[in-house]
């Protein structure tokens, strides 16, 4: 869709443009700060007011930052249903299938979903899950105040886990969209924008299943901290700088996507989000 000709930046990631380099060390401090108190979200370690006010502006101004570059991604040429249908997603995979498949996605041939333009040369398709279309929106973990955070990540959570139970699933599953280059680029970018800190909660709570596959005795540590207020916690997601400056190299991605570079392989992997909920909605 909106003539776009080029191959999908989905694939690339190789370009020049916005490479990993050495952040600032103050935005890679800010980071961390970011990523910490996501973490002690995600386990639920009740913060104090001191916490709180230390450090939900740092997140409040990733929070914004995300909100603008989202907002600037979203073409005026997409559909309103779309759109509609983007705000609610939470989790994304992107698939490469042959022409013919993409045909049989699409209700006018060779045109696509996105913007309706006809669209050249995109072999990449992608799958949103998120909020029904049926069930009113949550707050995303983008718009919400680190004082609520662990409640709201807790009902995100809580629905990834329902998703593929019954009938769960068929109403989150939104959809495999077949589109333009452009389109796919301009999705991808305000996709990962609009979940940016959806995603770093998502990483967390990976590195934290991962960290208690290897050392179970973990669990129990961690439950005695989210009860004791005065519990020494140790996260264990920036005990170095790279995640931090991962996501500050993901955050350039992003910005230069919007000033036109291919959004590239380090903006989207093939999948976010709960990987075991995509295999249930498999």
């Amino acid at each position: 869709g909106e003539d776009g000709e080029n191959e999908s930046g989905a694939e690339s990631g190789d370009d020049d443009v916005c490479a990993e380099r050495d952040h600032p060390p103050e935005r890679v401090a800010q980071m961390r700060r970011v990523v910490e108190s996501i973490e002690l979200s995600v386990r639920n370690v009740g913060l104090s007011s001191n916490y709180v006010a230390l450090a939900d502006p740092e997140l409040a101004r990733l929070q914004a930052t995300c909100k603008v570059h989202a907002k600037q991604a979203v073409s005026d040429r997409w559909s309103g249903s779309f759109v509609a249908l983007l705000r609610r997603s939470r989790m994304m995979r992107v698939q490469t299938i042959p022409r013919a498949w993409k045909a049989v996605l699409r209700e006018r041939a060779e045109r696509c979903q996105v913007c309706g333009a006809k669209e050249h040369r995109c072999d990449q398709v992608f799958e949103l899950v998120g909020v029904a279309p049926t069930e009113r929106a949550p707050r995303p973990l983008g718009a919400v105040p680190l004082g609520a955070l662990a409640e709201a990540y807790n009902d995100y959570d809580d629905a990834d886990d329902a998703i593929g139970a019954g009938r769960h699933g068929i109403d989150e599953y939104l959809g495999m969209f077949a589109c333009g280059t452009a389109c796919f680029e301009k999705v991808v970018t305000a996709f990962s924008a609009q979940n940016f800190v959806m995603d770093i909660a998502y990483e967390v709570r990976r590195r934290i299943d991962a960290a208690l596959a290897r050392d179970p005795a973990l669990l129990a540590r961690w439950q005695r901290d989210e009860r004791d207020p005065k519990a020494l916690v140790e996260p264990i997601t920036t005990r170095d700088t790279a995640f931090a400056e991962q996501l500050l190299s993901k955050l350039q991605r992003i910005e230069a996507a919007l000033r036109g570079a291919s959004p590239g392989a380090l903006l989207l992997p093939r999948q976010t989000g709960n990987a075991g909920t995509w295999n249930r909605v498999d």
